[in-house]
Formats: structure tokens, sequence, C-alpha cells
């Protein structure tokens, strides 16, 4: 199995030193007493021996390189070195990878005051108000989504200029949904990929496409599955068009190298609801239709018998309940994955051992190539969706504070994701 997207990306600009240092010594409390290194950290961090807090929480970061915690606290503790560029290059991957843990509010929080420019950059594209009460909460608490499901997001600011509704038609290769879109009016292929917070190129992609490469400093990094395990982005202002929905001065991120096609994120179709609708095994339609507009309800539900699986958000991404051999687990929702992925963490926290006869394979991420193993469970299950003996894979290298659920699961389902409601509407195909 292949898994060809990015969970999450980040960056937008380069980055300008501010002046100015956020003291939250009092509200650090050590919680990860499985990590003797991040205690130890936290405890250096107490004593103001940032020099060895920051070494405790380097070798933290190498046992678990996308721990929110860990990397917040690694940022607070660069700042007390004097190290500002290197401190608002983590708390910004906090603020785009993270934003639903208590890690990434916080962080949000510093960057408002380290670097107040590059916070409005990055989110630009968000009217949510991170409040400066967050700053009274606990860094150490694992993440976790907002209660209400909802999104926080607002309208973006070319909302009225867009189409009340498009049809977009896709094709399947190794089961990711491709379609048609341009940017700079070049024509590319995208992967829809609701498992992308933002558009991902590389510059290989540019270069093909004769679109100037983006210049000096990256300005973020991208998490995704991989061996590079993170890589550097930087932002690029492009026009970019699928269908009938156009978007100029449109953010996208690049990466130097990008080993699958580009990824079509949530940043391009957060304003739509969606109904992804399979016309054969091959190909079928994307059904967009503008929140808020008079065809919301229709394209919501049409009087067939539908399925409602409630989802939550974790930044812009979609996290459902899903049961594996009877174990209830949290996933993300994920288009842009080809199959089910977990890290060996999460089958050990979930109880699921990896079979003997598990059989080794090579995946590519945005990340690079990784090693996999790839078996089945017993039983898998979200809403009206069960199947068993389903295969599933172990990534070996992946940034995925959630297994991934992706298209083997529910790519014979027709499905609306309804923001307003915050539920996925299921209709089964064929008879």
């Amino acid at each position: 199995m292949t898994r060809s997207s990015s969970l999450i990306t980040l960056g937008t600009k380069g980055i300008s030193l501010a002046c100015g240092l956020l003291f939250l010594s009092s509200l650090v409390q050590p919680a990860k007493a499985e990590d003797p290194y991040f205690t130890a950290g936290v405890q250096f961090y107490l004593k103001k021996d940032f020099k060895k807090a920051y070494s405790y929480f380097v070798a933290a970061g190498k046992n678990n390189p996308y721990d929110a915690d860990n990397m917040y606290y690694e940022a607070m503790t660069l700042q007390q070195l004097g190290n500002s560029k290197a401190a608002v290059k983590l708390y910004a991957s906090l603020v785009s990878n993270f934003s639903y843990s208590n890690a990434g509010k916080l962080a949000a929080n510093a960057l408002s005051r380290l670097d107040p420019e590059y916070y409005h950059q990055l989110t630009k594209a968000s009217s949510s108000v991170i409040s400066k009460s967050t700053a009274s909460s606990n860094p150490a608490v694992r993440p976790h989504a907002t209660s209400s499901g909802a999104t926080a997001e607002g309208q973006s600011p070319d909302f009225a200029s867009l189409p009340a509704e498009a049809r977009i038609p896709y094709t399947k290769e190794g089961g990711l949904l491709l379609i048609d879109a341009s940017m700079n009016n070049r024509s590319v292929k995208m992967v829809f990929d609701t498992g992308a917070e933002g558009c991902v190129f590389g510059k290989n992609q540019l270069r093909e496409a004769s679109v100037a490469e983006p210049k000096g400093a990256s300005t973020g990094l991208s998490f995704g599955v991989g061996s590079a395990g993170s890589v550097e982005t930087w932002s690029l202002p492009v026009t970019l068009k699928v269908g009938s929905i156009e978007r100029k001065n449109f953010d996208i991120q690049v990466q130097t190298n990008m080993p699958t096609k580009p990824l079509l994120g949530q940043t391009f179709f957060k304003d739509y609801q969606y109904t992804i609708d399979k016309t054969s095994d091959e190909s079928g339609n994307i059904h967009f239709v503008k929140k808020q507009s008079s065809g919301t309800k229709t394209a919501a539900g049409s009087g067939r018998d539908l399925y409602a699986v409630p989802f939550q958000r974790a930044g812009r991404n979609l996290i459902v309940s899903v049961e594996v051999n009877g174990r209830p687990m949290t996933m993300f929702f994920d288009t842009g994955a080809s199959g089910v992925s977990f890290s060996a963490e999460q089958l050990k926290k979930a109880n699921i051992p990896i079979p003997e006869d598990a059989t080794s394979s090579i995946g590519t991420g945005i990340g690079g190539e990784t090693t996999q193993q790839n078996f089945s469970v017993k039983r898998i299950k979200m809403g009206p969706i069960e199947k068993t003996d389903f295969m599933v894979t172990c990534v070996g290298t992946a940034n995925m504070p959630y297994p991934l659920l992706g298209q083997t699961f529910f790519g014979d389902w027709q499905y609306t994701i309804d923001n307003a409601s915050s539920v996925i509407r299921f209709v089964r195909r064929g008879p």
C-alpha cells in the first residue's frame, strides 16, 4: 500500500525576527513520566539550566519527533537561549500541525507575540481567534480535538466570488482520487486529499510546469509519511483552478522534491461541502456546494437511505471514531490515503499485535520512502461500514497523531462531508 499524501503542512512567509520573550515557566509541569528525557528536560528548565534542558528535549525528540508537547518546550528553551529564529520555526510548526492540542494553542500565543506579522500570515486563511487565556492551560496535555466537532474557521476572503457549486470529475490511481487542475494556467494532476491541510507541490513539479520557484530561506516544515520525517517548505502565491473554482493569489506550500503528485488540501475547498460519487470502479465526480448557499441541504441528502458518521476537527482535518478488532480508536478520515495505516505505537496502545507472517513493502509519502508491514485485522467498523479480514499497514516512519483511514475502507461508498452538521453522510453504492 502506498501513502501519497501529507497529513498536514505548514508555512507562509519568510521568518522575520521580533523582540521579546514569552515567559511561561510557571506553567510547565512534567506530564510524561514514560519519557525520562522529557521529564529531565522539564526539571532542568524549571531550574533555569536551559542548555541542559535543551539537550534533553532534543534527545526526547529523537525518540518521538512529532511530539507536540516536547516541541513546545524545546521552542521555549530556544527562546531562553536567545535563538528566536529556531523557536519561531518550532512554534509555527505547532500552530499549523498541532493546532488542536494545548501545545499548539500555547505556541500560537507565543508566536503572535514573538513575530506578529508571521503569525498573521500563517493564520490569515482562518478567522478563528485563539484566546490569550489559553496561556493558562497546561501545555503537557495530550493532543485532542475540539469538543464540538465544528471548525472555528470562517469564510475565506474570496468567498463571495466563488461559484455556488461545481462538479469535478476524478479518476482513480492506486486507490487515490486524481483531479485535473491548473496552476498559473499550467495543467496539472492533483490528489484530492482531505488529510492535507494545505496544497502541496514540489519544486520539481514547478519546474515541469515552467513556474518560477520560490527563493530565499524556507518558511516552514511539512510532516508526512517517509524517512525524512519532516521537510522544509516555501510559501508561494499562485492562481489555482479546479473546474469552475478559481482562487487567485492563493498560497501553496512548496517542498524541494515531491515524490507523489501534488496535493489538493483543505485550504482550497474548506468553503465547500462536498459529495464523492463513484460512477465506475475507476472514475466519479466530486460535487462541491458552497456553505450557506441554497443548495447545501440538497447536496447533503436526497431522500435516499443515508448513514451519518459524526466527525470532529483536528486543525482542518477530520477525525472519526472507528472500531478495530472491537477496540475504539480515533482516526483521520483521509481521502489522500490509499489504505488504512497505523504506527507501531498506535497498534501497541490498542493491543493489536503485528503477526509474524506480516509482509514487508516500501511506501512513499511526502517525506520520501518508508518501510511498512502489511497484515489483516479481524474486523474494522465505522458507522454503517464494517469489513472483516481487512488488510492494514504499520508504517515505519510517519507523522501520525492518529491512524489514517483511507480509500480501501470507504472508497466503495458514496459520501458527503456535511460541515454544517459535522457528519459524513454515507450511501451504499450498488445493490
